[in-house]
């Protein structure tokens, strides 16, 4: 299975034809992409989805993640599939515990704070302000300072498709989606987990790991974080391991 990305202004509209997407473009003959091969789509900029192809996709729970003209996240959809699995269970009644979701929000602060340190300590730097903001500030001037070719601002814009695949792996746990997205003071499984990725991303640029092919132009970007996709996507399913085992072993269903 293979993720599929539209890019406007190249592709004009979305349509099912049968089991397949059909994508026309501008400058090319209509393409059909098989549904039952696509692990998740990333759509950016205006592109005019019909309410079938829409439908479908949700049908079959392939993810679908809407990105604006500048690839900035604006929302996703998951499907109406069955949730039921262990895991899911397991958030599902930890979310009916009065402090559950302060709880998971403290384990996933923690774990960011632990993966940043040691983030820090193999790449020998110091920081005196360890807010998330400062943080990025800091590792940004790093990043300058050690001239590799990845600008800061372009690791903002791997963001977006990091949630991409964190949304496509969480489908296959069969979550369901209120968990995922953000509801009150509740992030989303989405959000927290993209977050945890954020410093692996900092790690491969500060280690001269991430290079971009050509300008910084969505196919460039795109093509960047294909090349680390499948590592992002180990590293996916090790937190949520880490996060099963937790809410296995948590003291509070006792």
């Amino acid at each position: 299975m293979q993720p599929l990305y539209l890019n406007a202004p190249e592709v004009r509209r979305v349509s099912l034809d049968g089991p397949a997407l059909k994508v026309v473009t501008r400058r090319q003959a209509d393409r059909h992409f098989p549904l039952p091969r696509l692990s998740r789509v990333v759509s950016r900029g205006p592109i005019a989805w019909t309410s079938p192809a829409m439908l479908e996709c949700l049908r079959r729970g392939v993810p679908v993640t809407f990105l604006n003209r500048e690839g900035q996240l604006l929302g996703m959809s998951f499907g109406a599939y069955p949730q039921d699995s262990g895991f899911n269970r397991l958030l599902d009644a930890y979310f009916s515990l009065e402090d559950g979701p302060q709880r998971l929000v403290d384990w996933f602060r923690s774990h960011s704070r632990s993966r940043l340190l040691a983030l820090l300590r193999r790449q020998k730097l110091h920081l005196p302000d360890l807010r998330i903001r400062a943080v990025r500030q800091a590792l940004g001037a790093e990043l300058k300072h050690r001239r590799r070719r990845m600008h800061p601002s372009l690791l903002h814009r791997l963001r977006p498709l990091t949630a991409a695949q964190v949304g496509e792996t969480l489908t296959a746990y069969r979550i369901q989606p209120a968990i995922l997205e953000p509801i009150h003071d509740w992030r989303g499984l989405v959000c927290y987990l993209t977050g945890l990725l954020e410093w692996e991303w900092w790690e491969w640029a500060l280690g001269g790991r991430l290079r971009l092919a050509g300008p910084a132009d969505q196919h460039a970007i795109t093509a960047c974080y294909e090349t680390h996709a499948a590592a992002i996507g180990d590293r996916t399913r090790n937190w949520i391991g880490r996060l099963w085992r937790w809410l296995e072993q948590s003291e509070a269903y006792t």
